[in-house]
């Protein structure tokens, strides 16, 4: 039996949601602790426990503390945070360093759901046949050391965007993308910006913070490397178009600034992977393009005859040992066929669970076919019509088009 820890104070609804809880969760053990001392020796000690949750309501900045502490020392734990109201600084901080948040008062079923997802995602991830062979070149690449500098500053009591703009301007290239960034159709600047200190401000530390670990993976790869027919500058303005939709059809899909945001992150780091075996398997990513052009079949299915495994699935992987949340390597791993994994071992298809990032990542990515073409040549799939249907967005498609076109358009 596996233990989830609550780090939290105990109630009467804390006894009726365990009971709850262990009436649904398939075995796990409740614990309570609302001692953050004793709750890191309790984690320490006990080989038992999966999950913790820790509630930022309570322990506030030191929760998130917590959190990252539990994230150093012990990654395969998997990290849920719990907020109530909407403190949306704490609310980032939390987020991330978190694999999950939940909202509180707890719900039982909500809480089950979330565990269940991200243990099942570990599973995947866990047998990415790609795996074995990048750790054996050292081919994965560890935390950009920038980034840890931009997420120590954000985390800090006093956090500054000044200070933040005075890091990314050590870097040429990352300034350069930045820039990039902001002047795209995503914020719907009309007058373009200049100065990385004003994009920074405009951008946030979370859109920021994603930005960096791109521009890092993307540092990785020469020109010399590519294959034949493909662009990573394609690439690049593909994923930003990609961020783009996802953001703007999860905002007209429903009233949630943060899963907005998401998406527009997930949207940006679709593609990741691609990023990574065009820097350490640039022959076989050659056969996979050209496999997929002359078999008319899709980009995936490709990937699956020569590697094994998708660079969805690598790119996921990589997010998740860097310690995105859940919802973002969810939407990375899974963007070209959201339905690929069974309904009964990924909660995440019930149709309670409603619109995720992946849902618009997705539906994004199906928009940009020509910006697909232009990246690698050839066509990476099509929409996911079970999942849709399942998750009753259909009907939708037309919609989200037209508010994706007219955003082009006015851009």
């Amino acid at each position: 039996m596996s233990d989830v820890l609550f780090v939290d104070w105990g109630d009467e609804h804390s006894q009726t949601f365990t009971e709850a809880l262990k009436s649904q969760a398939y075995g796990w053990n409740v614990i309570w602790e609302s001692s953050l001392d004793t709750a890191r020796k309790l984690l320490y000690e006990s080989a038992d426990i999966e999950v913790v949750v820790v509630s930022i309501d309570q322990h506030g900045s030191e929760g998130v503390q917590f959190l990252t502490d539990v994230k150093d020392n012990l990654p395969e734990m998997v990290r849920i945070s719990a907020i109530s109201g909407d403190n949306s600084q704490l609310f980032f901080k939390a987020a991330s360093v978190s694999h999950q948040c939940v909202d509180k008062p707890y719900d039982a079923y909500e809480v089950k759901i979330l565990m269940l997802r991200a243990q099942s995602l570990r599973e995947r991830l866990g047998t990415c046949a790609l795996r074995e062979r990048l750790h054996a070149i050292g081919g994965l690449p560890s935390l950009p050391k920038l980034y840890k500098e931009i997420m120590e500053e954000m985390h800090s009591p006093e956090a500054s965007l000044a200070r933040v703009g005075e890091i990314v301007e050590q870097d040429v290239s990352l300034s350069a993308k930045i820039l990039q960034v902001v002047n795209s159709a995503a914020l719907g600047i009309r007058n373009e910006v200049t100065r990385v200190s004003q994009a920074v401000t405009l951008l946030g530390m979370e859109k920021l913070s994603t930005m960096v670990l791109l521009a890092e993976v993307y540092s990785l790869v020469g020109q010399e490397k590519l294959p034949t027919g493909f662009s990573l500058d394609g690439l690049w303005r593909h994923s930003l178009r990609v961020a783009n939709y996802s953001k703007m059809i999860a905002q007209d899909a429903i009233d949630d600034a943060h899963l907005a945001d998401a998406a527009m992150t997930a949207g940006l780091l679709h593609d990741v992977g691609m990023v990574i075996l065009a820097a350490h398997f640039s022959e076989d990513l050659g056969k996979v393009l050209a496999m997929a052009e002359e078999q008319d079949i899709t980009l995936w299915e490709a990937e699956k005859e020569v590697f094994g495994s998708t660079h969805a699935e690598i790119g996921g992987y990589l997010l998740e040992l860097w310690g995105l949340p859940d919802p973002i390597v969810e939407a990375v791993t899974f963007h070209d066929l959201p339905s690929g994994v069974p309904e009964e071992d990924y909660p995440s298809l019930v149709p309670e669970h409603g619109f995720t990032p992946l849902t618009a990542v997705h539906i994004a990515n199906y928009f940009c076919e020509d910006e697909r073409r232009t990246a690698y040549g050839c066509v990476e799939g099509e929409i996911d019509s079970f999942y849709m249907e399942r998750l009753g967005f259909m009907d939708n498609l037309e919609e989200w088009w037209r508010v994706c076109d007219e955003e082009s358009v006015n851009a």
